[in-house]
């Protein structure tokens, strides 16, 4: 039994690249300090080789099922849903739409890198004549392409379009702002505002297959089920004027 990693630790970032991803079983959740954590029991993939030389003797032992390796302590961002033939696009999804009806695809993007991103210039507006912006996922080289990785930076996504280059599977999606996001908000980014005020589309190029998870549709997750765990709010009694407190006497 281990703890995931230390929020200090280097390794913390560095095993979220792709190349990390092992299945596991998700056996338990707690909320620590209102952030939600997981404990799971790591496996290793098929083709992994029990005589592979690299492989750790912890790993080896996992590979021959000679021992069952439980991590505790995992943050929501180190949880993907990695399965090729999971990620549909959105006419695929018409004949074969996901298990679960509050499924839904979401992409790490984060408006304020746009500066970075190779953009392509679209005549193409939709029915309703809204503009197109068009831009390729980062960089394999860029440091961003690790940095968005992160819950922070999951926004929905419908997956319009899948290529195949040098073997690797990508995907074009149109990004779209959550919810939550206001557009009001003076940290926004230009073009996010004009996302969620829907006066642009913003369509996502070669994105790689860790580059889209899956999400709950908004207000589909069970947070939203009466009786489900919550954290009480604390008030301190001294916030209140002593003459408001006369129910303490």
């Amino acid at each position: 039994i281990f703890n995931w990693y230390l929020p200090t630790s280097e390794n913390a970032e560095v095993v979220l690249g792709s190349e990390y991803i092992l299945p596991c079983t998700i056996n338990d959740r707690e909320i620590i300090n209102g952030e939600e954590y997981f404990t799971a029991i790591v496996s290793a993939a098929p083709h992994h080789d029990p005589d592979d030389e690299d492989n750790t003797p912890l790993f080896r032992d996992v590979i021959l099922s000679n021992v069952k390796v439980e991590v505790r302590k995992i943050p929501r961002k180190a949880i993907v849903f990695y399965e090729k033939e999971q990620i549909r696009t959105e006419n695929e999804l018409v004949d074969h739409p996901y298990a679960g009806a509050n499924i839904a695809t979401a992409c790490y993007f984060d408006f304020d890198d746009i500066k970075e991103l190779e953009e392509f210039v679209s005549d193409d507006e939709d029915e309703d004549n809204i503009p197109k912006r068009i831009f390729n996922w980062y960089l394999p080289t860029s440091e961003n392409a690790k940095i968005v990785l992160s819950a922070t930076y999951i926004l929905p996504c419908t997956i319009i379009g899948r290529d195949r280059i040098n073997d690797q599977e990508y995907f074009t999606a149109i990004v779209s702002a959550r919810p939550n996001h206001d557009a009001e908000n003076e940290d926004n980014a230009p073009l996010l505002t004009d996302v969620i005020l829907s006066k642009v589309i913003v369509e996502v190029r070669k994105i790689p297959r860790h580059g889209i998870t899956f999400i709950d549709k908004p207000y589909s997750g069970d947070t939203h089920l009466p009786g489900t765990f919550r954290f009480p709010i604390m008030v301190p009694d001294d916030v209140f004027p002593k003459k408001w407190k006369n129910l303490l006497e």
